[in-house]
């Protein structure tokens, strides 16, 4: 809370550019000739990349911390869900104990206790 949002969102589209040209480095960088590649890099870059980012580093900057890190941990499940879609990983017992597992974690942490008063969350206004 009380970061920049801007900032810190090309603050990583930053560092993901040189991290991604550093491994590219090594094959050679070569510009797409094609315009419908080109397009595709755009799009994926502003949307997928660029969007996604800053609405991350936003809602990160309204929510407590601990609930944020709960929430990033079911990336891994998120991720696996997506390679079974899409066929690139098998749904195996092993990779449905394990997102359970961290679903079940997630639940466990989040779950309201009978002794617990909610906590006030004040919400600041995103800096510019």
């Amino acid at each position: 809370p009380g970061k920049d949002v801007y900032a810190l969102t090309v603050i990583q589209l930053a560092t993901v550019a040189v991290i991604c040209w550093i491994g590219a480095a090594p094959d050679g960088i070569q510009a797409p000739l094609d315009g419908e590649v080109w397009f595709a890099i755009i799009f994926t870059a502003v949307f997928a990349t660029a969007l996604a980012f800053f609405i991350q580093t936003w809602a990160q900057s309204i929510m407590d911390a601990s609930r944020v890190a709960i929430i990033l941990t079911m990336e891994v499940v998120f991720a696996a869900l997506t390679s079974v879609a899409v066929g690139q990983e098998v749904l195996s017992l092993q990779v449905i104990l394990g997102g359970l597992l961290m679903l079940a974690a997630m639940l466990l942490i989040e779950w309201p206790r009978k002794d617990s008063t909610p906590e006030e969350v004040i919400y600041e206004p995103m800096a510019h």
